[in-house]
């Protein structure tokens, strides 16, 4: 659920600012590398569009008789075009599409690199209207919110997590908020990789008993590993943690310049190391 009150890390850690605003961030942020223009074949900003409040009622309206889905995605790709999306978006919602059979509209993106993160918001979901995605890489889709992508072996490894799953039997790792997603991609902070040239990003995800109401009882947060030329190298646990992975040894509220998203706060003045699990993380690019 949308709502779902839960911390996302996206080579960030997420502290202090309000997430409120809700402006598309640019490709060519300060934090970020920025390039003149994507290369053929790759997206950026170019291919942003933010429809009229009333464009998903009328869409709607116009495909509801145009079953299954594949038919269904290219008339919603139609009344996307009607309505003025720019030919780049059109095909950043296609190639989606035909990549994970999902109908996405790219509304913020910002690049790293090789590399982009992108939100985007996908209409025809029931939850979850938001995500992310990793862009231009390879694979060129990449959702860190796929749950198969991340290493659970080490996380049955884990004395904290295994310590909660003793009274949790059900207890697993799940997809993150992304809600107010633009703020969450101009806030976002890329870590050096663990190979020359490569970068990481640092998502967290919430610890769940079974399902989306049940228990929760923290957070596990792993690297997303980007070698030089942005191919994948995998998403590997970092930590387990109580709380807020702590940003820096000691401290109790993240540092002036951080944010979080929706639905989060600032850790609690108990949330040091030595409470919230885990240790002190590097600092960003």
């Amino acid at each position: 659920m949308r709502n779902d009150c839960l911390v996302i890390v996206a080579a960030l850690v997420l502290g202090g600012v309000s997430l409120a605003q809700t402006t598309s961030p640019s490709s060519t942020s300060s934090a970020g590398v920025a390039r003149s223009a994507p290369s053929s074949g790759e997206f950026g900003s170019s291919a942003i569009w933010q429809p009229a409040a009333d464009f998903l009622t009328a869409a709607y309206t116009a495909c509801d008789k145009a079953p299954p889905p594949a038919v269904f995605a290219e008339c919603f790709i139609n009344q996307m075009a009607k309505a003025g999306a720019p030919q780049e978006a059109l095909k950043f919602t296609r190639e989606l599409h035909q990549s994970n059979g999902q109908v996405g509209i790219l509304e913020g993106y910002r690049e790293f690199g090789p590399i982009g993160l992108a939100w985007v918001v996908y209409p025809l979901r029931a939850n979850d209207n938001d995500g992310l995605l990793f862009l231009n890489g390879d694979p060129k889709f990449l959702d860190p919110d796929d749950m198969q992508q991340l290493d659970k072996t080490a996380l049955q490894h884990d004395p904290l997590f295994l310590q909660w799953k003793k009274t949790l039997p059900q207890l697993d790792v799940w997809p993150g908020d992304r809600s107010g997603g633009a703020a969450q991609i101009r806030f976002a902070r890329v870590w050096p990789g663990a190979q020359p040239g490569g970068q990481r990003f640092l998502f967290s995800y919430p610890l769940i008993d079974g399902c989306r109401a049940c228990t929760r009882s923290g957070f596990a947060n792993y690297w997303w590993e980007f070698d030089a030329k942005g191919k994948f190298q995998g998403a590997r646990l970092f930590s387990v943690t109580r709380g807020v992975p702590p940003l820096k040894r000691n401290f109790s509220s993240p540092p002036a310049g951080a944010s979080l998203p929706s639905g989060t706060g600032p850790a609690p003045s108990s949330a040091t190391p030595s409470s919230a699990g885990g240790a002190p993380l590097p600092s960003p690019q």
